[in-house]
């Protein structure tokens, strides 16, 4: 039998240490092929200029307003001298908010604005939306005329209650996902309701003193 030296046993040994770090590096670059690669943030441009209101209303329906529909939070400022600043980010306000952006050709009116809409993706602004107290709209841009893009009243009492909500919250106008603007009658009733017992008391009392 022939008897195995050392010299040859380690080479081996070396052999088969390398025949195994070859296979952990193939290992490894097939784990790297496999593995999906990083998701990159989106990248939405900015509002581009308009030229007219035509164009305006072209970009708000092909750019703005899909742009608009990738935020997950808005800010609504309230300018003027009771200014104010909310912040929403519920989807089905948001939805709301951007179903009441309606684009309809109209004429500009020269009016002053009482809320700006910042839309946000995550930390980013995406759009900034003016609003005049009526409900005419437009996206503000970088340069050029910022145009006016509809007129929906909807839109201004919309935010109006989000804006009055905010500012006075309360258990029984709550739900999961925003304020019911329409409890506030009930409210009234309910303090008209206490102001006629109270009459009432005054008037007994009167009574009583006459008798």
């Amino acid at each position: 039998m022939r008897r195995t030296s050392l010299a040859e046993l380690l080479t081996r040994i070396a052999l088969a240490c390398a025949a195994a770090a070859v296979l952990l590096v193939c290992g490894a670059l097939a784990a790297e092929e496999t593995e999906p690669p990083a998701k990159e943030a989106e990248v939405i441009p900015p509002p581009k200029a308009a030229e007219s209101q035509d164009d305006a209303i072209t970009l708000a329906k092909e750019e703005d307003l899909p742009a608009i529909a990738k935020a997950n939070k808005v800010v609504i400022k309230q300018l003027g001298p009771d200014e104010n600043e909310i912040t929403i980010g519920a989807r089905e306000l948001l939805k709301q908010i951007r179903e009441a952006l309606t684009v309809k050709k109209t004429e500009p009116s020269g009016g002053e604005n009482k809320y700006t809409l910042t839309f946000f993706l995550d930390d980013k602004p995406i759009r900034e939306v003016w609003v005049y107290d009526y409900g005419e709209w437009g996206i503000t841009r970088n340069q050029g005329p910022e145009w006016t893009l509809g007129r929906n009243e909807k839109l201004a009492d919309l935010i109006d209650d989000l804006v009055e909500a905010a500012d006075n919250p309360s258990d029984d106008d709550t739900d999961d996902e925003g304020l019911e603007a329409d409890d506030d009658d009930d409210n009234d009733d309910g303090d008209d309701a206490d102001d006629d017992d109270a009459g009432d008391d005054d008037d007994d009392g009167e009574d009583e003193d006459d008798d």
